[in-house]
């Protein structure tokens, strides 16, 4: 298995991007959504890097449209052969949601008196546990019942709830990205955390197979989720449940009369980093 991130002969185009929380949370999902392919965390905001194969021009065009609707600043170098291996072990830390499941890296020791182990190749910043929208998910998830249960994870990212799913006893789990690093990296996540009833698929939301799920988690963006909301109903059985993330506090009203408009009930809500995370029920 390999992608563009595996690869040290690739030159990149570096971004200092420099903004306050929660800001530069929004803008590292943001750009996460074009083709920016890794991020690194720093004191005063993030480092966004997307190979120069990509134009610099028009990412610039869409960093200062950005720019009109967030307060941050940028500056930019060239860099060559990024070394992944480094960088994800310098800002990869293992992550404890509650004391029922550990997020780590290969790199990292295996935890002692934790249910749940999940390791990931840390090849990208959301999915790893560390964003607030997939620890408010996976907190949530801990509730839920999984057993023999058909599960979709609508823009899976790295497979981290997907595989979560499985080990709380899903029968079987469809993962589906948009972005083809993301359907690579949940294939490879599923095979190192040795599951097997993971269903890795390219595609958009009419790619979904099937219209008979049990649970559905989408932890994805406002606009994706607020298109989706109608055909996510379809697809969910009745006394089903969806989890949403990937708003904020401030769009949560206009997240509420969505869901209601289409016929969810909003079982409960969390709040983390001014971020939220809503357990839906058909």
């Amino acid at each position: 298995m390999s992608n563009i991130l595996e690869s040290n002969n690739v030159n990149y185009h570096q971004y200092s991007v420099r903004a306050e929380e929660p800001i530069a949370e929004i803008l590292m999902a943001l750009l996460s959504a074009e083709p920016f392919e890794g991020f690194e965390q720093t004191e005063n905001g993030f480092l966004a890097y997307i190979a120069d194969t990509h134009n610099k021009e028009k990412i610039e065009v869409q960093l200062n449209l950005l720019k009109a609707q967030f307060d941050f600043e940028y500056e930019y170098i060239f860099v060559e052969k990024v070394n992944w291996n480094a960088i994800w072990e310098k800002s990869f830390e293992p992550i404890l949601i509650e004391d029922f499941c550990m997020v780590r890296a290969p790199f990292h020791d295996s935890p002692t008196g934790i249910p749940h182990e999940i390791v990931i190749e840390p090849k990208m910043a959301f999915g790893t546990g560390h964003h607030a929208t997939t620890f408010m998910v996976m907190e949530t998830m801990k509730d839920l019942d999984f057993s023999c249960k058909l599960v979709l994870d609508f823009g899976c990212g790295t497979g981290i709830l997907a595989i979560l799913a499985s080990k709380l006893g899903a029968d079987k789990i469809i993962a589906i990205d948009n972005d083809p690093l993301c359907s690579s990296n949940t294939e490879e996540n599923a095979e190192l955390n040795q599951v097997e009833n993971i269903t890795p698929l390219l595609g958009a939301k009419d790619d979904i197979p099937v219209n008979n799920y049990d649970i559905i988690v989408a932890n994805i963006n406002r606009n994706v989720i607020l298109d989706a909301l109608p055909d996510l109903y379809k697809m969910l059985n009745k006394n089903g449940q969806l989890l949403i993330s990937g708003f904020v506090v401030k769009d949560r009203e206009l997240l509420r009369q969505h869901v209601s408009k289409h016929g969810f009930t909003i079982r409960q809500e969390r709040v983390k980093d001014k971020w939220i995370c809503m357990q839906l029920t058909k």
